[in-house]
């Protein structure tokens, strides 16, 4: 299976992508703990932590489909063609 320069320049900005946002999720997982400290020492109540939460897990989901880079239904179109290619020279 060979891939075309548009196809493997879509691969590695997918790989960027993948990794920029394992490094954001960390940051928010981080962010988390830090309010949640607050929270136990009282600097923040129980309504600003639990909206504070409710961002940041909708903001860890929704991460990889904010920003640039290629998007998830364009890497499904690059896989849906090598499968197809792959499956011509099969029964070929």
């Amino acid at each position: 299976m060979k891939f075309s320069q548009a196809e493997l320049g879509l691969i590695a900005a997918a790989q960027r992508k993948t990794a920029g946002t394992i490094i954001k999720r960390w940051g928010i997982l981080a962010l988390m703990l830090i309010g949640l400290v607050f929270f136990l020492f009282g600097f923040i109540d129980s309504g600003t932590f639990v909206q504070t939460f409710v961002v940041a897990i909708l903001l860890a989901v929704a991460v990889p489909e904010i920003g640039g880079g290629p998007k998830y239904h364009e890497l499904v179109k690059l896989l849906e063609k090598a499968r197809d290619e792959a499956q011509d020279v099969d029964v070929g």
